[in-house]
């Protein structure tokens, strides 16, 4: 009142700073009931981003596959198969501002998913109208796929125009491991004969590059150089 008076300043959290998570799941109906979950935990301060995510799928599913071959030697195949995916995963990211020109950071992903069928085979060869043999099959897919990625990187502002140096580095890898069992019956000769099947593969690729941004008034240049083994 009159030529004085009092402002109050309220100043606003930052809200970005500190804690903060998500959890989410779905229920999904693909012929049979499935689900999908996800969890989420982040932190952030004025250096620090950090988050921590974790991941999970577990899906069924029928299918039906019905082929057939209309020759002289026929063929009439049908299959009645469980699909069922499922797996679970992490990525953990953090990332730390040095300074106000520079910051690093490493970013982990591994997951483990598995390819699971169950297969219900019956498959009748004919000569012209006549049939040759009828086979049924019982098949178990049983494949697993562990992979891992690593990312490290290392951002440095090399001006207030826009320049900037980043330097990284990657590591991939895959262990894929198959196994296949499946017994078959020929029920013209009343003959059973069983199989399996198995193979494993491993294979890992490593990475570095260095790139640079130069933005200047006549062109933008981006220039750089990466080795992979």
């Amino acid at each position: 009142q009159g030529n004085s008076g009092i402002i109050n300043i309220v100043l606003k959290k930052n809200s970005n700073l500190g804690w903060s998570g998500n959890l989410t799941t779905a229920y999904i109906r693909k012929s049979r009931d499935g689900f999908v979950n996800n969890i989420g935990l982040n932190y952030q301060s004025g250096k620090i981003s950090s988050s921590l995510k974790l991941r999970h799928y577990d899906t069924k599913k029928n299918s039906t596959e019905q082929n057939e071959i209309i020759a002289n030697k026929g063929l009439k195949s049908l299959d009645r198969r469980v699909d069922m995916p499922n797996g679970l995963g992490l990525n953990y990211s953090l990332d730390y501002k040095i300074s106000e020109k520079s910051n690093a950071g490493v970013v982990y992903d591994f997951g483990s998913g598995h390819m699971n069928m169950d297969i219900n085979n019956s498959s009748e060869y004919f000569t012209g109208n006549k049939q040759d043999s009828l086979l049924t099959t019982y098949a178990e897919h049983r494949q697993r796929i562990p992979t891992h990625t690593l990312n490290v990187y290392y951002d440095l502002k090399l001006d207030t125009l826009g320049k900037k140096m980043s330097v990284g580095g990657n590591y991939f890898s895959n262990i894929p491991v198959n196994n296949i069992g499946f017994r078959t019956i020929n029920h013209n000769i009343n003959n059973t004969e069983d199989y399996r099947s198995y193979s494993k593969i491993n294979y890992s690729i490593w990475s570095g590059q260095l790139d640079f941004t130069l933005p200047y008034k006549f062109a933008n240049i981006e220039t750089g150089a990466k080795m992979a083994y």
